[in-house]
């Protein structure tokens, strides 16, 4: 199908539902989500419809200039306007010097207000009332009153507050758009509103959702720049106002969610002053080397824990100061509302995972630092705890499969930790706060993970947090020992393969048998020449702690014959056998000759 065709078909759809998702389109053209994406984009861009994640919107809405009369709006979605007045109220702090515009939901905010030596400026006469009666210190602008929205209008009006310079400022707004921006239908209350926001440090708009996609006649608040969120693993979480020049977020199908486009991450690994912009708080500056364009970022942290980051890219208009502190503010918000969402949920987002991921690549962490964050969860530093491992294959079943598995956990322990690292499922059991038998866990992932083909490795339990990551490692080992010795198992144990790691590792420094006791290379050696057994012998009566009577029935020999091997040992051996590490070298070199029989053959 021509893309002209595709368009016509979209548009169609649109006009129809007055909204559409990709899906919904990809079905109906029997197309790719990604070309109903790039058609989406290109419509987009020529006005024809509105862009929104996972879909569009029609972009054709009608322009009022129709106004409800202040009586009317007063009957209009008065919960909703009570809610938002309430939480804009809170932001009022003792010290403040506030504009407050005329509107019904700035209004609602008198009721709610509690800093008391907060002075205020308006120009709506029914504010100025309300708040003196409840002893604010107010100053009503002057100039011409328009009655039906009860607001001071004009050029006097405009002088008075340009005189001001005001630390935050609330306004009213007619409708809300991303390309038209905030609209009211009066120019001259629009003038008024785009003065006052040009002296607040801090502006706010308070707007219900029935003002969404709704355009009047004159804007007087623009999303100027592009301004969007990510995470810390660069999965894009939210974006206003995108714009000619700015990079695409890279789309991955597999997840339905964008991404930081991989060029673009590419150049940040290899860049100084990327990696030191993570370590950075408050507002900076990041250069254009990358985008062509310089961003202002703030870093988004729970207590000290990156999080994710706000950034406004500086297209189309340049950087101003208050810009800095606007997008703190705003960052601080975010963080805040990352935390107590997280707090609510346990799962790959949680704040003990990211320090967990943190650790796992290297950072370290006291005790104090630890106590804090794991009290959010109800976690003591003292906690005993277990890291299991889940290996995934790479391919897309399988993350499916990863994805189900991660929530299963997530509902079947609530008081652990489970996330995702790459293709890498992790649950750090917490055993103090399950308070159950690790069997009853260890049955039912066995049979999942058969189910599943999947392989998992376990760390020995342990209380030291600080040391996370070698736990951590310890899954590793347990999987790459365990998959070599026994295939068929779904469950590695550290336990079961540490002593095996430790002769790896020795033997990858020397030889085997250069790590032997040479007595006994001598004995072996004695052995296939007279054709003799002292070797075994040797072997079975160290294992069973040198006692004759038990290792003469393993080896069906007389008791006598074997006090005479063991007299012809000690003479062949010209060693101690009396001596604890005599026996423990021995004992190990037969070990490490059982290693490379093992896995040098």
């Amino acid at each position: 199908m021509l893309t002209q065709q595709r368009h016509e078909i979209i548009l169609k759809l649109l006009k129809e539902k007055g909204s559409i998702t990709v899906t919904e389109v990809r079905d109906l053209l029997d197309t790719s989500e990604s070309t109903v994406r790039r058609d989406i984009t290109a419509l987009d861009k020529e006005g024809k419809l509105e862009k929104v994640f996972g879909g569009a919107v029609e972009a054709g809405q009608k322009v009022t200039a129709h106004e409800y009369t202040v009586a009317q709006k007063n009957e209009l979605n008065c919960d909703a306007k009570r809610k938002i007045a309430e939480y804009a109220a809170s932001l009022i702090e003792p010290d403040d010097f506030v504009f407050l515009d005329a509107g019904t939901t700035t209004a609602h905010m008198i009721d709610f207000i509690r800093a008391t030596s907060a002075v205020f400026v308006t120009n709506a006469v029914a504010h100025a009332q309300r708040l003196a009666s409840r002893g604010f210190k107010v100053i009503l602008v002057g100039g011409e009153l328009k009655s039906s929205t009860e607001a001071v209008v004009g050029n006097q009006a405009i002088r008075t507050i340009q005189e001001y310079h005001f630390t935050k400022g609330f306004f009213g707004t007619n409708g809300v758009t991303r390309r038209s921006g905030c609209t009211t239908p009066d120019v001259n209350e629009a003038v008024i509103k785009k003065t006052a926001m040009e002296q607040c440090r801090q502006c706010y708009v308070l707007c219900d959702a029935s003002k969404f996609n709704s355009i009047s006649s004159v804007t007087f608040a623009d999303f100027e720049k592009p301004i969007f969120i990510h995470d810390r693993n660069n999965e894009l979480l939210a974006i206003a106002n995108e714009m000619a020049g700015q990079f695409s977020w890279q789309y991955d199908e597999t997840f339905d969610k964008y991404y930081l486009p991989l060029e673009i991450l590419n150049t940040f690994k290899s860049s100084d002053e990327y990696h030191k912009t993570l370590h950075t708080y408050g507002a900076h500056v990041f250069s254009a080397k990358a985008t062509g364009y310089r961003t202002l970022y703030v870093n988004l942290r729970i207590e000290w824990v990156y999080v994710g980051r706000v950034c406004l890219d500086e297209i189309g208009t340049p950087i101003r100061k208050r810009d800095y502190e606007l997008l703190e503010f705003f960052a601080d918000n975010i963080a805040l509302a990352m935390q107590q969402g997280m707090l609510l949920v346990s799962d790959v987002s949680n704040v003990l995972s990211i320090l967990f991921k943190e650790m796992i690549d290297g950072k370290s962490y006291t005790k104090n630092q630890l106590a804090k964050p794991f009290s959010y969860y109800k976690w003591h530093i003292d906690d005993m705890f277990q890291c299991i491992t889940i290996f995934c294959r790479k391919s897309d079943n399988a993350i499916h499969t990863a994805t189900n598995l991660t929530h299963r956990l997530a509902n079947m322990f609530p008081n652990s930790c489970v996330f995702r690292n790459e293709y890498q499922i992790i649950l750090v059991l917490n055993l103090t706060q399950e308070n159950m038998a690790t069997d009853r866990f260890f049955a039912y992932i066995g049979e999942f993970l058969r189910l599943g083909n999947l392989k998992a490795g376990v760390s020995m339990q342990g209380h030291d947090f600080v040391n996370f990551r070698y736990y951590y490692r310890q899954t590793q080992i347990a999987h790459e020992v365990g998959l070599s010795e026994d295939l068929q198992e779904p469950i590695y144990y550290f336990e079961n393969y540490a002593f095996h790691y430790f002769f790896r590792q020795a033997s990858q420094v020397l030889l085997p048998e250069m790590l032997c006791a040479p007595q006994l290379l001598k004995l072996i050696e004695y052995d296939k020449k007279h054709d003799t057994e002292f070797t075994y012998t040797l072997q079975r009566y160290l294992i069973n702690e040198r006692n004759i009577k038990i290792t003469a029935s393993e080896l069906h020999i007389h008791r006598s014959t074997m006090n005479y091997r063991i007299s012809r040992l000690k003479e062949l051996l010209e060693i101690d056998l009396e001596n604890s590490e005599n026996r423990l070298y021995l004992l190990n070199s037969f070990y490490m000759l059982d290693f490379k029989e093992l896995y040098q053959s």
